[in-house]
């Protein structure tokens, strides 16, 4: 996911925040189609990657794109994990 610049944290007011399990925010001016096209191929890779579970179950995805063009409201606990920002990115 990281490849495609898709990341398990978003900041906010400047504080970096981690996302809910399975949840990953990417900050682009590519149209909507372009960031479900490359939210897809992240997702297969990934499967590709791996395609069973640890508990040997085929593994599947979904997949919804959404856009924010305003404030967001939100409650996350602050992210203590350098390894999960983008690149240049600070704590």
């Amino acid at each position: 996911m990281r490849d495609k610049q898709f990341y398990r944290v978003l900041s906010y007011f400047g504080t970096w925040h981690d996302m809910p399990e399975a949840e990953y925010d990417r900050t682009t001016d590519l149209a909507m189609v372009d960031v479900y096209n490359d939210g897809m191929a992240a997702a297969q890779a990934v499967i590709n990657n791996k395609p069973m579970s640890d508990k040997q179950q085929k593994k599947d995805f979904y997949i919804l794109v959404t856009k924010a063009d305003g404030p967001r409201t939100l409650i996350l606990r602050k992210s203590t994990e350098l390894a999960k920002l983008p690149p240049g990115a600070m704590l």
